[in-house]
């Protein structure tokens, strides 16, 4: 399970890659450039779900209608509705042993080595670092900026990884068209709705 993290945290510089593509300066029709500003997302009314049928012990805030479903191919549950789409990832945090703050500090240390990469432009910077879960934006050479989450939870001996589902949301043109695939009002959203 943790090849399959590290595995998505590889496509992120690949995505930042291609999101900085392309003329970011493009004209409007008034002659002037496309403004990066962040784009919001009006935070939807969160209810409490309860996930425990879908074998996971731990009741979150998700959007009134949101669908509960396994991600195809793997045993992780994804949540989603609109813009708000969390994955949940049951994992031994590498060591069996690890509590999960301690996955935490070993997870946010690998995403600063590995998403701080000045030869292709890029730049790791946290917002937010709480004892078991942080919020992080990249953002590549064009100014492309990406913002995610990541959150460990322990509940009745098992232990979860939650995020984003970042495959699901990360949209290139979004990105080039506005600066922000992924906006922080967007992940805040999420992030605190499935903080335990």
């Amino acid at each position: 399970m943790r090849s399959a993290l590290k595995q998505i945290s590889m496509v992120l510089p690949a995505a930042l890659i291609l999101a900085s593509c392309g003329d970011s300066g493009e004209k409007k029709a008034g002659g002037e450039s496309a403004a990066k500003t962040e784009t919001k997302a009006a935070p939807a009314a969160l209810k409490p779900l309860d996930l425990t049928s879908n074998g996971i012990p731990l009741t979150i805030q998700a959007p009134e209608g949101a669908t509960v479903g396994k991600e195809e191919g793997s045993d992780a549950v994804v949540v989603s509705k609109d813009r708000f789409n969390i994955i949940i990832t049951e994992d031994k945090y590498g060591d069996e042993a690890a509590t999960a703050e301690q996955a935490k500090e070993t997870t946010l240390a690998e995403d600063n080595q590995s998403l701080n990469n000045p030869e292709l432009g890029m730049k790791m910077e946290v917002l937010k670092n709480d004892p078991a879960g942080y919020i992080y934006m990249t953002t590549n050479k064009q100014g492309g900026k990406i913002v995610r989450f990541t959150t460990f939870v322990q509940k009745d001996k098992k232990k979860y990884i939650i995020k984003e589902n970042f495959m699901a949301l990360n949209d290139i043109d979004r990105s080039m068209e506005t600066g922000y695939s992924i906006s922080r009002e967007e992940i805040e959203t999420m992030y605190n709705a499935v903080k335990q």
